[in-house]
């Protein structure tokens, strides 16, 4: 139907819609109205998205300090502790670099650099480059969100590689082998070495997911740095995930049968 509604210009067939073929008297419930109408009937999704829409609605709003330690506790990995210094200055050299973003794309929160769009430009497409209180040129939206993105993906691949780098050097430790070479590059890790190197990795992730939600320091650029906390987050996902297995007994899945058919 899609098709021919696309093709409908060149090939002049417009599309009929069978009624008979939509359920339109029920709506799902990520689809659900503000208002009640009572012309249609709200179902309890059991999809992918109807899940992750009752989930994201069961987060803390932001500035909720409660929801914020509650849901931190739970992305806590035994050991964690022992990385959280290191944690601390890597997310003050990412804040660093989110305030410098900030003040030379014109944006406003870290939400906008994230997402690479920018919304303080306050309605306008072009924005305004002053130097020396004179105005020099004016950039188009699009332009400034595009190479806005494109730095942000270098941060953040950045922010990887230390991620990586800050795994190594405490697995080395841990292991008792510094100074014997990258390990994440050796070809020959047993089993039993990666899972005790996978475990360390949990370690760090967690140590950087608490790091991120901890109050910003006085003297640290007010800039949030959320993202810094979910740079590690494979490892804090099979952390979570493990740990959900071991409480109920059973697999964490977060697609059904039916979500995984419909994905493919």
């Amino acid at each position: 139907m899609a098709h021919k509604a696309v093709t409908y210009v060149k090939s002049g067939v417009p599309v009929e819609l069978n009624r008979a073929r939509f359920n339109l008297s029920s709506r799902p419930d990520f689809m659900a109205a503000t208002r009640r109408s009572g012309r249609s009937q709200v179902y309890r999704s059991e999809r992918a998205v109807g899940r992750l829409y009752r989930a994201a609605k069961l987060m803390p709003p932001i500035g909720d300090a409660e929801g914020v330690r509650k849901c931190t506790s739970e992305m806590k990995v035994a050991g964690y502790e022992a990385h959280l210094d290191e944690a601390r200055l890597a997310r003050e050299a990412y804040r660093s670099e989110l305030a410098w973003h900030v003040e030379a794309y014109g944006v406003e929160t870290e939400a906008e650099l994230v997402s690479g769009r920018a919304s303080g430009f306050g309605g306008r497409e072009t924005r305004q480059v002053v130097v020396n209180d004179a105005v020099v040129s004016h950039e188009p939206k699009r332009d400034v969100e595009e190479a806005m993105r494109w730095s942000i993906a270098e941060l953040r691949l950045d922010a990887h590689r230390r991620f990586a780098s800050t795994v190594d050097a405490a697995f080395e430790v841990a292991e008792g082998t510094v100074g014997e070479g990258n390990l994440s590059e050796s070809a020959h890790l047993t089993e039993e070495r990666t899972l005790r190197r996978e475990r360390v990795a949990r370690q760090v992730a967690s140590a950087w997911y608490a790091a991120a939600n901890e109050k910003r320091p006085a003297t640290a650029p007010e800039v949030d740095v959320f993202s810094f906390g979910w740079v590690g987050w494979q490892h804090l996902v099979a952390a979570r995930r493990e740990r959900q297995e071991t409480i109920m007994g059973g697999p964490d899945c977060f697609l059904s049968e039916d979500d995984e058919q419909l994905d493919q």
